[in-house]
């Protein structure tokens, strides 16, 4: 389930994409084409674990996949261009680099959906003080919409590396 805010603000609507969170993220090109249930980030997958593909040489490749015996496949919240927003956030479960950590979308729009090369940026912020241990809500203010929750505040308007 892709969970989308969006609202109207004086000059237009503001979308902010959350996404299922991710079991692992590449530290590595995969080759999507064999796949196979692989060792990444220090994590031997299972079949049907959502994985973060972020450093792929082909940038058009990058995206959430399907672990699978065989190719994997995008997953079902990332499969079409109309499903992927700039500024997307993917919250990593799991693993020795990537584990509890939030990544975002830095591609900027248009976006189409294996021809565009998608970015992944890591945010400073641990993943599992935002979205496990907080309450997070829009709150509207002078015309524009401001999210009141201090982390989620602080992962929009933190320093990206």
């Amino acid at each position: 389930m892709k969970i989308r805010f969006s609202t109207q603000v004086k000059t237009g609507s503001f979308d902010l994409g959350l996404h299922k969170p991710a079991r692992a993220a590449s530290t590595a090109d995969i080759d999507l084409t064999t796949g196979g249930l692989l060792t990444i980030d220090g994590l031997t997958l299972v079949a049907d674990d959502r994985v973060l593909v972020k450093d792929q040489t082909v940038g058009s490749e990058n995206g959430i996949y399907l672990a699978k015996t065989t190719a994997w496949v995008r997953a079902d919240d990332f499969d079409e261009s109309s499903e992927i927003v700039s500024g997307a956030i993917i919250s990593v479960q799991e693993g020795t680099t990537n584990g509890d950590i939030l990544f975002v979308l830095a591609t900027n729009p248009p976006i189409t959906l294996a021809t565009t090369s998608l970015s992944f940026i890591k945010t400073t912020v641990n993943a599992s003080d935002v979205l496990f241990k907080s309450k997070c809500h829009l709150v509207p203010s002078m015309g524009q919409m401001l999210l009141s929750h201090w982390p989620i505040r602080r992962i929009l308007s933190s320093p990206l590396h």
